[in-house]
């Protein structure tokens, strides 16, 4: 369509939803949102590189093929951002899937025109993405023209790498996080509303993701305790915990609408299992490098 001169409306866009087993869901929710195809390029590559079998890319090429085609002709309209809210903006945090996408598999693909494209989503992000923070700093904002913070955001870094843990604005990034969405979790935004406000303990695991990969294994271990600590009976992660609510009023306004906060949330126990490995490896890593130094 794009290709005739014409811009798509969202309705005409490929779903964001599906079933498991890959259907089309017909829920009434919002449509259009770009970051999930980037994760599913990236996730993708992932499985390729840890089993160190490139089958499942050429298994899955006709979809990976039309999925690159989607991704470089309308990564820069506005569509919703990974919370399911604000479709008319576009999202560092967006971006940050889509190029972490093109750019793993195209370690496979080696096509230029996706090597162009991820170029040209690196440079706008770094462009138009960014809001000063100090007389000659800067940080990543939620959105172009919301200069904001929100927690995903560390996306950027962790795990899509458009930019290293130690990059300046990365860490003037994180530490806005710290400063105005931390408690004992993570909250996703300081406007947020949903249920409250709340912390949650997924951003709590990304959070401590990106200390292992920046080398502050421990400042991560204390994070994984924290979650541990918001497990029910059954060992079940929320959604988020409404201890530290932004709003606590519009808790019963969400809870008479849907009822309980999620719970369990499958995306809070994988990175649960995320973060665990995570440290594991980064005291696996120190621990080598100390036995090297008295050898």
């Amino acid at each position: 369509m794009i290709k005739t001169g014409r811009i798509p409306d969202c309705r005409e866009m490929l779903p964001t939803r599906y079933t498991l087993d890959g259907a089309v869901s017909h829920d009434e929710w919002t449509n259009f949102q770009l970051d999930g195809y980037g994760t599913w390029l990236w996730g993708l590559s992932e499985h390729a590189r840890m089993t160190g079998s490139d089958g499942i890319i050429t298994e899955m090429k006709a979809s990976i093929d039309l999925t690159i085609d989607y991704l470089v002709h309308f990564w820069q309209m506005p569509n919703y951002d990974c919370w399911e809210e604000f479709g008319d903006q576009v999202h560092p945090a967006t971006l940050a899937c889509i190029w972490g996408g093109l750019t793993s598999i195209n370690g496979y693909l080696e096509r230029a025109d996706v090597s162009r494209t991820a170029d040209t989503i690196c440079d706008f992000i770094f462009n138009k993405c960014t809001v000063p923070c100090g007389p000659s700093s800067s940080r990543f904002a939620k959105s172009i023209g919301n200069s904001s913070v929100d927690a995903s955001l560390m996306w950027i870094a962790v795990p899509f790498g458009v930019a290293g843990p130690h990059h300046p604005i990365v860490q003037n990034t994180v530490a806005e996080v710290e400063r105005k969405l931390r408690h004992g979790g993570v909250h996703r935004y300081p406007e947020d509303t949903y249920y409250g406000g709340g912390e949650w303990p997924l951003l709590a695991c990304w959070l401590g993701w990106h200390y292992c990969r920046a080398g502050e294994p421990r400042r991560a271990e204390a994070i994984l305790k924290w979650v541990e600590s918001c497990a029910n009976e059954a060992g079940e992660i929320p959604e988020q915990i409404s201890v530290h609510a932004n709003d606590p009023s519009y808790y019963p306004v969400w809870y008479k609408r849907w009822g309980p906060v999620a719970t369990p949330l499958l995306w809070s126990s994988a990175m649960y299992l995320v973060l665990h490995a995570e440290i594991c490896e980064a005291k696996s890593c120190t621990m080598e490098v100390e036995l090297a130094k008295r050898s």
